[in-house]
């Protein structure tokens, strides 16, 4: 699975599983679009600052850090690209679309992943793998799960 000419923006609250509130994507999340070739980064409400804090702490180096309304720039860098933002608000999808770019809700990134663009099918396929998993689960896996077994 390659994700070359892939530029992956994610939102950090609500989004990242560091986040405030938390999110469903991890580290691994992470580390696999970047193992997988993706150039990866955040747009978020907080500072550049802070949000290079975050991945320092999960000691990823990301490709761009720019606050929601800076997407435009990234997309100006990398013309060609596919762009995609996971995000979990209005205002991550305003911005992402003006920018260009696709845009996830998180949350149904979490539900359908089949509802990715095909280039991040692959991507999303390692959740599946247990040592891929987050130790703790997201509060609302549980409900989901039984969610689904009752559809």
């Amino acid at each position: 699975m390659r994700l070359d000419g892939v530029l992956l923006s994610l939102d950090i609250d609500g989004t990242l599983d560091c986040g405030n509130p938390s999110g469903r994507l991890c580290r691994q999340d992470a580390l696999a679009a970047v193992e997988a070739g993706a150039l990866i980064g955040s747009a978020s409400d907080r500072t550049a600052s802070d949000q290079v804090r975050v991945w320092a702490g999960w000691r990823v180096t990301p490709t761009f850090v720019v606050p929601k309304h800076g997407l435009a720039e990234v997309a100006a860098r990398f013309p060609g690209w596919s762009r995609l933002h996971v995000g979990d608000g209005f205002v991550d999808w305003l911005e992402a679309t003006r920018a260009g770019f696709d845009f996830l809700n998180v949350a149904d990134l979490a539900a359908t992943p089949w509802s990715l663009p095909a280039a991040l099918q692959p991507w999303y396929q390692h959740r599946d793998q247990p040592s891929r998993r987050r130790a703790t689960p997201h509060p609302e896996e549980e409900s989901d799960a039984q969610l689904r077994l009752s559809m």
